[in-house]
Parts: C-alpha cells; sequence; structure tokens
C-alpha cells in the first residue's frame, strides 16, 4: 500500500482517468505499480496498520494497471554532481522535465538541468503510452490549466508572465539576423525550420531550438483518434530561437553588418525608392474600382512590386553570403541541432572537423 506524497496522480481504471492526491490517503495497487511510483518519489509505502483511514483506489480492469502520468516537484528531485555516471544525470534531468537523451556530455546535461531549476518550475513527467490524451482530458477538466511540453517553447514564455524582456533591435537588423540563420539550416525529410529573434537575457544560451506545442499534439493524437492521420502526414516544424541579448549574437550581428555595409547600400537604396513608388501607385488606385484602372497602371503596379521582391531577394542573397563563410553562425546552428539529437551522419562528422579547426 502507499501514498501519494508529490502533485497529483492521474490513475487510469480502463474507462477514465481519477485523480489522486496525498489528502485521498493510502491507496492500493499491484506491486509493480506501486514500486515504480515509490521509485520515482511520487509516493511512498504504508505500513498495514497505518492510523490513516484507507481510501483504496477503484478497481483496474486487466490492462489499466499503469499510470497516466506523475508529478514531480523540480525543486524536490534528486541532487547531482559531476562524479555522478552521464545515465545517471540524464535520470536526474528527467525528473526536472529535461530531456536530455541526445545528450553526449555530463556538462551539457548539468547546464540543462541548471537552466530548469533555476525557473523553480514543476514538472509532469509524462512518458507512457497513454500521456497524450490524457492531458488532453485533464485539460478540459481543468479549465484554468493548460500543459506544455519543456521544450515547446524558450523557458522565459512557458508561462506567461508580466515581465517581458524588451527587444532593442530594429526590424531589419532582426531580418538580417533572421536571414543569416535562416540560410544555413539543414534540408532535412519532412521537417521545416523557422527563424525568430528574441530578448532571453545575457546568461541563456545564444540559440535554441523549440517545437510548437499545438501541432505536436496534434500529431500525437493523430496515432490514437480517426479523422486526424492528416496531421501525421504534416512536416515537423521548429523554431531556432535567436537570443538578441547573447554576446555572441551581439557580435555577428556586427560583423554581418559591418561586412556587408559596401554591397548593402545600393540594394537598400533601391529598395527604399521601389517601395516609395509602390506606395504611390496603391495609394492612387485604392479609390477606384478595377474596372476604372487602366492597364498600363495594372502593369506598372504589378511590375514594381516585382521590382521590388527583387531587390529584396538580393539584400537576402548578400545576408546569406557572408553567412555560408562564417564559422560562429554554423557552428551554433549545430549546437541547437546537437541538443536536440538531429545531428547527424555527415553534418555530425563536420560540426566535429569544424570544432576541431576553431580549437587550433
Amino acid at each position: 500500500m502507499i501514498q501519494i506524497i508529490k502533485g497529483t496522480f492521474g490513475y487510469y481504471n480502463g474507462r477514465k482517468v481519477i485523480p489522486i492526491t496525498e489528502a485521498d490517503g493510502p491507496q492500493k495497487f499491484d506491486d509493480e505499480l506501486e514500486a515504480r511510483l515509490v521509485k520515482e518519489g511520487v509516493a511512498k509505502y504504508i505500513g498495514e496498520q497505518s492510523e490513516t483511514a484507507e481510501q483504496t483506489a477503484p478497481t483496474p480492469g486487466d490492462d489499466a494497471d499503469e499510470p497516466a502520468s506523475t508529478n514531480t516537484a523540480a525543486d524536490e528531485a534528486p541532487e547531482y554532481d559531476e562524479d555522478m555516471k552521464l545515465d545517471e544525470l540524464k535520470e536526474v534531468a528527467a525528473r526536472y522535465g529535461v530531456d536530455a537523451s541526445a545528450m553526449r556530455k555530463k556538462a551539457d546535461v548539468i547546464a540543462a538541468i541548471e537552466a530548469a531549476k533555476a525557473k523553480g518550475y514543476s514538472v509532469l513527467l509524462c512518458d507512457g503510452e497513454l500521456d497524450v490524451p490524457t492531458v488532453s482530458l485533464l485539460e478540459q477538466k481543468l479549465e484554468k490549466s493548460h500543459f506544455v511540453r519543456v521544450d515547446s517553447d524558450t523557458v522565459d514564455r512557458l508561462i506567461a508572465k508580466d515581465e517581458v524582456h524588451e527587444l532593442t533591435l530594429s526590424q531589419d537588423e532582426r531580418d538580417n539576423l533572421s536571414e543569416a540563420f535562416r540560410s544555413q539550416m539543414p534540408r532535412l525529410d519532412k521537417t521545416e525550420f523557422g527563424v525568430e529573434v528574441q530578448a532571453l537575457g545575457e546568461t541563456a544560451q545564444p540559440t535554441v531550438i523549440t517545437q510548437n506545442e499545438w501541432m505536436r499534439r496534434m500529431k500525437d493524437m493523430s496515432r490514437f483518434q480517426q479523422g486526424m492521420g492528416f496531421y501525421g502526414q504534416m512536416p515537423d516544424s521548429y523554431m531556432l530561437v535567436l537570443n538578441a541579448d547573447h554576446p555572441l549574437i551581439k557580435q555577428i550581428l556586427a560583423d554581418e553588418t559591418a561586412a556587408t555595409a559596401e554591397t548593402m547600400k545600393p540594394v537598400l537604396s533601391e529598395i527604399k525608392g521601389q517601395e516609395a513608388r509602390l506606395a504611390a501607385l496603391r495609394q492612387a488606385q485604392k479609390d477606384k474600382k478595377p474596372e476604372e484602372i487602366s492597364q498600363a497602371d495594372k502593369d506598372d503596379l504589378s511590375q514594381t512590386e516585382k521590382a521590388l521582391e527583387d531587390q529584396r531577394g538580393k539584400k537576402r542573397q548578400i545576408v546569406a553570403d557572408y553567412a555560408k563563410d562564417n564559422t560562429l553562425i554554423h557552428q551554433l546552428v549545430d549546437l541547437a541541432l546537437l541538443q536536440n539529437g538531429m545531428l547527424k551522419g555527415a553534418a555530425l562528422n563536420d560540426f566535429v572537423k569544424r570544432s576541431v579547426e576553431v580549437l587550433k
């Protein structure tokens, strides 16, 4: 017999999920399930002569002996240090809600644990086959609750807060920075990458890869629910987040601005002129019906739009040419991919060779 001591345990009895907390008192499950919950620190064993009143859980079905999820407070997870084995550190990381399965160095695992620990968030360890539909059910029952995976966004945006880090970069600087990294992202089968610039603070990582919670939830649910199969066919979408506050990102932006200044100058001038002309043409035609606009004016508008897009394409190409030979950009992209277990084969080999060159 055991008693839940941390958070809420979702017990699936074959028909529905029953939330059980410490207030529900001692519970009787099968020996294997009790041992698992105690091992994970979610429950403790209770003696048969306990003075606490028993409140036995509903009898489970033959195939309903697995937990839907467990809740572990990050600040109560086991202690850890550099002397522990890599696999032991990964187990500790899981208790903090950090997926460290792809990490190969103890220092990387410890850094990930520290990042999660610093925020003091409580997490649900959901590693069961039925956890996705269970979480969706809990969100329906608990109207003011919403569950997201720890890697679905940057740490500061997992839980909405009033305090927001102010992004001081201009729109043009953000566009150039995003394009520099976007142009160097790998082309992977059934995988799409976006790039976003955020202000995460100087101590946060320079680059982070996140995966949208909603799309991932839909793809997961497509395995359980008929009529959602098309979600399973959609490509996986990831977002590379650039930390504008990090010194390395600032260095890249400064170097890019200096290196492309001369070649960018005539292009920016042409873009400014085409934008002004396009605005004037649209202003002249906005109050006219389509049949009142002459073909010459329509052609003029279309040609101006094309000319503007051509110049913007030249601008993107200038940034991409700069990024192609920038070792730091490649290193940051590959480090983010490596942290998510997405750097493999020839790309991984190139990263190792480049890292050796950087260390010389």
